[in-house]
């Protein structure tokens, strides 16, 4: 299974004329934290154990799709209080600079605050562990389908 396919494209998969732009929006909810979840996998196969999830920014500010995140990724999913990374680095950084924090931990404890924590819902875990087998499958299914053009 190759997993770094920068060829790969989307598709929308088993969809019928019932179906709405709010399911297609789910979907890509669905998707995206497929893709998380894949790339948690990758992570664990290095030996590296993804305990929570933190999200911040435009994403972030969707309730619906942190817990679609936290049942598909099976980890919590905690959304920041402050949704501007850059300018949070950069405030820690300045005040370990200026002598505010001895360490750039205890900045970090001090300024990374979370807003709102997202577990798994339980009642979710069997349609979203079908959801994810099927994401894989259809990804192994589709690979040749997105060769090099």
């Amino acid at each position: 299974m190759d997993k770094l396919n920068t060829h790969f494209k989307g598709v929308f998969y088993g969809f019928t004329l019932r179906h709405t732009k709010a399911h297609f929006a789910r979907a890509i909810m669905e998707a995206v934290a497929c893709i998380v979840r894949r790339n948690m996998e990758t992570l664990q196969e290095l030996g590296i154990r993804v305990e929570e999830i933190r999200t911040l920014g435009g994403g972030a500010r969707s309730a619906v799709w942190k817990q679609i995140e936290a049942d598909i990724t099976q980890r919590p999913v905690l959304t920041m209080k402050n949704e501007e990374a850059a300018c949070l680095g950069a405030a820690i950084l300045a005040g370990k600079a200026v002598g505010m924090y001895k360490s750039i931990d205890e900045a970090c404890e001090k300024m990374v605050l979370v807003k709102k924590r997202f577990e798994l819902n339980h009642a979710n875990f069997e349609t979203y562990e079908k959801t994810y087998q099927r994401y894989v499958q259809l990804y192994d299914d589709l690979i040749g389908v997105f060769a090099k053009d």
